[in-house]
């Protein structure tokens, strides 16, 4: 009984402590929470976890605004289905609707995530072999994480609520505010870049692996709105869609304080995704913050490394 008694105060304490006050000293505070590795698998990037104590590897996917099992990683894991349970997950290649799973542990690296409900990929082709699923936005919901895919390293952070202070970083860095309402796609990290001189809303996608603008915009910018004839055409494959894409030479993109010259970008239809999908060709040289208690999202180009003495 006494056991019990001292934790209801505590509850009640906790309940009771006051709110933290945006841009104080403890607000902005940084405070790393775990670091984990991400490593190349085929064609993306993979993040070693383990579900309720059993090890998985799912793909790191920021265009995914929650995370996703295959239908045969649950048969392995023995994750539980919920019988009539309907899930939605928006990606950059539609909207899935499948069954839904539930785990109860998603442990990643220090870190434990309770009760995770998430939907059923029926058709994993576009992951290729060794992955179980993806891992999406809606699993870091209650921490600011840092994305250096250059450095192979997916950090959590203590949620920060600091829109006025920037990560640790040292150099320029570009600031985006999902209060811009071109930019408020719910959960996942949306930036503004400049192509061909025109503003664009671009989405940062690790599961994308090319760069790809949507083709209205890149009518609007002088790009071609069909497959040129003789030109190189292709198919995207996502877990939700496969589209015909086409390669076209634009002037200039600006991203992160670094202007690219005659960069050749693949153009298909994206809907209300984005203007832009910003993949693994140009993610490869980033960093990126999302912080969710700021509801803010910051890129910088990669640190250099550092020189042999």
């Amino acid at each position: 009984m006494r056991t019990a008694t001292i934790l209801a105060f505590l509850a009640l304490l906790t309940a009771c402590a006051p709110p933290v006050v945006p841009n104080s000293p403890e607000a902005c505070a940084i405070e790393k929470v775990t670091s984990v590795p991400i490593r190349r698998l085929g064609k993306f990037w993979a993040v070693d976890v383990t579900l309720d104590g059993k090890p998985a590897a799912l793909m790191l996917d920021t265009g995914a605004t929650g995370s996703a099992l295959t239908t045969a990683a649950q048969a392995r894991l023995g994750t539980r289905v919920l019988p009539g349970r309907f899930t939605v997950t928006s990606a950059a290649g539609g909207t899935i609707y499948p069954r839904a799973f539930e785990i109860d542990r998603l442990t990643l690296g220090s870190e434990t995530m309770e009760r995770q409900i998430v939907p059923e990929l029926f058709d994993a082709h576009p992951l290729g072999e060794g992955y179980d699923g993806i891992l999406g936005m809606a699993t870091f919901d209650k921490y600011d994480i840092e994305i250096d895919m250059p450095g192979n390293t997916l950090g959590l952070y203590r949620r920060r609520y600091c829109p006025a202070g920037p990560p640790p970083w040292s150099g320029p860095v570009g600031v985006f505010r999902r209060s811009d309402p071109a930019l408020a796609r719910g959960n996942r990290p949306m930036v503004r870049a400049v192509l061909d001189g025109r503003p664009a809303r671009a989405l940062l996608d690790t599961g994308a692996t090319s760069t790809v603008v949507d083709t209205a915009f890149a009518v609007a910018v002088g790009g071609p709105g069909e497959p040129p004839a003789g030109g190189q055409v292709s198919e995207m494959r996502t877990v939700a869609a496969t589209a015909k894409i086409w390669r076209h030479s634009f002037a200039t993109l600006a991203l992160a304080g670094t202007t690219l010259q005659r960069p050749a970008l693949w153009i298909t239809s994206l809907g209300m995704t984005a203007d832009m999908i910003i993949g693994q060709d140009l993610l490869g040289r980033l960093r990126i913050w999302i912080s969710n208690g700021s509801d803010a999202v910051y890129i910088a180009p990669a640190a250099a490394p550092a020189k042999a003495p």
